[in-house]
């Protein structure tokens, strides 16, 4: 026996399949055309896809290969050497690299220390440009050197952790980069970290302004942005 039953614009069909045992469950099926079909998608995808914000009045976007001086300063990529766990490094993203062979799986003490003290201002590794260093942390460059990372170490919040102690050192000792986030702050600018965002991606560490938008809203979690602008409270880090 049919029994339909109308919900707005949708008919639904609790038709009995002929033959099914009488214990079995009514299916419900669509029996029309959903009018509302096309927003009902596009909230789901929206619900999967990249966080999005507006943007606010006043931004700084930098990343390694900004043309402007400000946007070269708060790179991490910049010159500056900071000490950090007793090793002295020539960028925070030496450093914050060089961490990442302390946290290998299966690797013994001795075999990460020495790992870690190529990135430093001596090795061979720290001695060349920062994008080098980036290479070698990648995971092409881990496992060009047989090395993995434990992620049940690596975490996010250790990420997070180690990146804001490298930026509270630096701000010890590059005077120009803490005025330029100093004056972010009082100003009331907010300082996004430029990170590519094709397709349905959320980056973590940045983020971007889609062209299509004209930049007025803003896709990632920009990490890193966030770090500099709470960077001037302080933050115990090792010595």
């Amino acid at each position: 026996m049919a029994t339909k039953r109308k919900v707005g614009e949708v008919v639904i069909d609790l038709t009995l399949d002929a033959g099914a045992a009488p214990s079995s469950p009514k299916r419900a099926r669509l029996a029309g055309p959903v009018k509302n079909a096309p927003l009902a998608e596009f909230e789901e995808k929206k619900k999967k896809g990249p966080k999005r914000r507006p943007a606010p009045d006043k931004w700084i976007q930098y990343f390694s290969k900004s043309t402007d001086d400000v946007g070269k300063r708060l790179s991490n990529f910049f010159p500056c050497q900071i000490v950090y766990a007793g090793k002295t490094y020539a960028s925070v993203e030496h450093a914050y690299q060089a961490q990442k062979y302390a946290h290998l799986l299966g690797s013994d003490p001795e075999t990460s220390a020495a790992l870690v003290n190529r990135f430093t201002v001596s090795g061979d590794i720290g001695k060349q440009p920062a994008k080098v260093a980036k290479s070698a942390g990648s995971e092409k460059g881990m496992a060009e050197n047989d090395c993995v990372l434990d992620e049940t170490k690596w975490t996010r919040t250790k990420q997070v952790e180690i990146m804001t102690q490298l930026v509270k050192l630096r701000l010890e000792e590059d005077a120009e980069f803490k005025a330029i986030i100093t004056k972010a702050k009082e100003t009331g600018t907010t300082i996004f970290h430029f990170e590519r965002c094709s397709g349905n991606r959320n980056p973590f560490w940045g983020g971007c302004f889609p062209k299509a938008d004209k930049k007025k809203i803003w896709i990632g979690r920009n990490k890193m942005g966030r770090i500099l602008m709470k960077s001037i409270l302080p933050v115990p880090v090792p010595v």
